[in-house]
């Protein structure tokens, strides 16, 4: 739903829950920007567009 919370109408969240499984190894940092970048593109295109 891309970081879209249901029930609440305008409340995004868009963070490391996101990505599945676990990425304790490594430094989630630019995939986490990535993401947030990706569902913010869809968020604006079908909310706001």
């Amino acid at each position: 739903m891309y970081g879209r919370v249901q029930g609440y109408p305008g409340l995004y969240v868009v963070d490391a829950a996101l990505i599945p499984g676990c990425t304790a190894a490594t430094n989630p940092a630019l995939t986490i920007a990535a993401l947030a970048e990706r569902c913010m593109e869809q968020i604006v295109a079908k909310d706001f567009g």
